[in-house]
């Protein structure tokens, strides 16, 4: 199970998941349509159908929309810069989240 999560196979690992949440969210959601109609008579179930039809629609929205930082991104950048300088021996990120006058960061050093 660990070579699954080696870093090269994370990314098509990653949208192997991704494509594959989005085929289950679509089949779910066609079948729970499918479900409400041969139930309308019963409001209760109905209700609980829309329930779960609601919530799978907000987990295939995160599958679309992919919130995750894109931390490739700054490892391509690393690695750019490290190929023009072997001597760079650190990379400081610094994200912030709020606009605002007070800026107060947290530093973390990752010694890899």
């Amino acid at each position: 199970m660990e070579h699954l999560f080696e870093k090269e196979n994370y990314n098509s690992l990653d949208k192997k998941y991704t494509k594959s949440l989005l085929i289950i969210a679509d089949r779910l959601l066609c079948e729970m349509y499918r479900f409400k109609v041969d139930r309308l008579a019963d409001d209760s179930l109905v209700k609980y159908i829309d329930f779960f039809i609601y919530e799978v629609k907000k987990i295939e929205m995160l599958g679309k929309a992919n919130p995750r930082f894109l931390w490739q991104d700054f490892q391509d950048t690393i690695d750019f810069w490290y190929k023009k300088d072997k001597n760079i021996t650190a990379a400081e990120l610094i994200i912030c989240w709020d606009d605002t006058k007070d800026y107060n960061p947290i530093k973390i050093h990752i010694n890899i």
